[in-house]
C-alpha cells in the first residue's frame, strides 16, 4: 500500500504565493497613502482658508462651523508634521545603522 500524500502537498506553496500576490496587488502602496494623506490635509487646509476668507468679507457664516474647521484643520496638519518626524526619525535610525 502506498501512500502518496507528500506528492499533493507540492501545488499548495505555488497556489498560496499566487493568492499573496493579487492581495497585494489591490492595496494601495507606501506613497499612494501619504499622497491621499497630503491631499487630504491640504484639502482641509483650503477649505478652513477659504471659510476664513468668506467670514472676513463679512459673508454670513456661522462662528461655530469657522472655529470647527479651523481646528481641524489645525489639527490634522499637527498630525501631518508628526508623521514627517517619525518617518525622518526611522531614516536617521537607517542611516546610523552599520552594514
Amino acid at each position: 500500500m502506498a501512500v502518496n500524500g507528500i506528492e499533493a502537498i507540492d501545488g499548495l506553496p505555488q497556489i498560496h504565493s499566487s493568492i499573496d500576490v493579487l492581495s497585494v496587488a489591490n492595496q494601495p502602496t507606501f506613497i499612494d497613502t501619504i499622497m491621499t494623506s497630503v491631499t487630504n490635509v491640504n484639502d482641509t487646509l483650503n477649505g478652513a482658508e477659504s471659510l476664513a476668507q468668506k467670514a472676513a468679507l463679512g459673508e454670513s457664516i456661522p462662528s461655530h462651523e469657522l472655529m470647527l474647521a479651523i481646528e481641524r484643520a489645525r489639527l490634522e496638519l499637527n498630525l501631518a508634521l508628526q508623521v514627517r518626524n517619525k518617518l525622518l526619525d526611522a531614516y536617521q535610525e537607517v542611516m546610523r545603522m552599520q552594514i
